[in-house]
């Protein structure tokens, strides 16, 4: 095997017991050669790390003693990889034999940075969570085809962003950027990943052809929303706080003042939403954290400005505000976000061809 094709596997988990020898199991039955597994456990307390151990002698496992997030452990792993490719998985996510092999394929044939491959539901196994991601002009990802049945027929595309539960990218290249930002401790860590790379000229690549298998469980105590139960306020406040230091950091000035009027209506929703779920309080802490960094987001800001090759128009996207399954409850809550979306998207057509 070329040097330059070889793979070092990175998993990322924090108290995963349930999936993530799964997980690992699935990495080692990969058609395509895998040098190195490398699990990066943060902070686990459910004895996942000494079942690893246990049961995988050959996966080297890195301990870190607290929880910094998926971001501190990804770019670890990134740190301490030595080969060209690396391959980033969660600790719920289960590949399909093939996948791997497909993904390096579509990385050399297409020269992305970076591959992602079609993430399927499971269990089930016949509903596609995405194919690859957009960056809507709110400030969100917008997964491709979520929810789509798995017959839609896959292809090769390109898209703007992608989600950070599996992607194959190039060491060189991510190490040259910085890697993902740990300064985002969960949530958007993949689409300010996806807004610096590609407005930086990057490519990425979808390979809906390479299957991966989305475990979805009860996910991240406390932050994960599976559609049931009451929504996590730990949640709320971290797509607050990272939307807005994304959408400040990378938007250019042309695109915040053609944007600001939907951007605002946005802005005054979000607001409304909290009100009325009792959500105050987590709007007011992610407002003070962005107001506590704006030294540090305006150097960041001047620096991606200086860096960028791709424009917004190229970058932003319409369409449907992506909520969460289970997030909208009723018939009037559901046309509230109808109108929401005719509004937002109305004056997105009449402003794109100027940013």
């Amino acid at each position: 095997m070329n040097e330059a094709m070889e793979v070092t596997a990175v998993l990322v988990n924090h108290n995963g017991a349930r999936t993530i020898l799964d997980a690992i199991e699935a990495v080692r039955q990969q058609e395509y050669r895998i040098r190195q597994i490398i699990v990066v456990d943060n902070g686990s307390t459910d004895g996942s790390p000494e079942k690893i151990r246990e049961l995988f002698p050959d996966v080297r496992l890195i301990e870190v003693e607290q929880n910094p997030g998926p971001a501190y452990a990804r770019n670890l792993g990134l740190s301490t990889a030595e080969t060209e490719l690396l391959l980033w998985l969660d600790n719920d996510i289960y590949l399909a034999p093939d996948s791997l092999r497909k993904m390096v394929t579509a990385l050399w044939e297409s020269q992305a940075a970076v591959v992602c491959p079609r993430i399927v539901f499971f269990p089930g196994k016949d509903l596609i969570q995405c194919d690859g991601a957009g960056i809507h002009f709110c400030g969100v990802l917008s997964l491709h085809h979520a929810n789509r049945p798995i017959s839609l027929k896959p292809g090769r595309t390109f898209p703007n962003a992608a989600g950070s539960a599996c992607l194959l990218v190039r060491r060189a290249v991510l190490l040259e950027i910085g890697g993902f930002d740990e300064s985002f401790f969960f949530y958007f860590e993949d689409l300010e990943l996806s807004y610096r790379l590609r407005s930086g000229g990057g490519i990425i690549c979808c390979e809906s052809d390479a299957i991966v298998y989305h475990d979805r469980g009860a996910g991240s105590l406390g932050l994960a929303f599976r559609g049931e139960g009451p929504y996590p306020a730990r949640r709320v406040y971290y797509l607050l706080f990272h939307r807005w230091m994304v959408v400040l950091i990378y938007y250019r000035l042309r695109s915040m003042l053609l944007l600001s009027p939907a951007l605002m209506f946005y802005e005054i929703a979000s607001f409304a939403e909290c009100l009325r779920r009792g959500w105050l309080r987590h709007w007011l802490r992610a407002l003070v954290s962005v107001l506590r960094k704006i030294p540090m987001l305006l150097a960041r800001r001047s620096k991606s400005q200086k860096m960028r090759r791709i424009n917004d128009r190229s970058l932003l996207s319409g369409g449907p505000l992506p909520f969460s399954p289970g997030f909208i409850k009723t018939g009037f809550e559901s046309e509230l976000a109808g109108i929401l979306n005719r509004m937002l998207n109305g004056y997105w057509e009449l402003v794109r061809q100027w940013l």
